[in-house]
């Protein structure tokens, strides 16, 4: 699902999971948070919405 994508960094349980990702640009971030979103609400693994939190970042280095 995230194979395209930069994932950096995913810790979860048994009710509650962290992903941090970066992306060159917004257009990339909404394209994975709709699949994702797509995803989970399909397989019925969300008890609510997901809180997101958007880091911009002008440089990678």
């Amino acid at each position: 699902m995230l194979s395209k994508r930069s994932q950096i960094l995913k810790i979860s349980g048994n009710s509650e999971a962290i992903v941090l990702s970066v992306f060159e640009n917004y257009t990339e971030y909404l394209e994975t948070y709709d699949e994702l979103l797509d995803f989970y609400e399909g397989n019925k693994f969300l008890l609510g919405n997901p809180v997101i939190r958007i880091f911009p970042i002008k440089k990678w280095q």
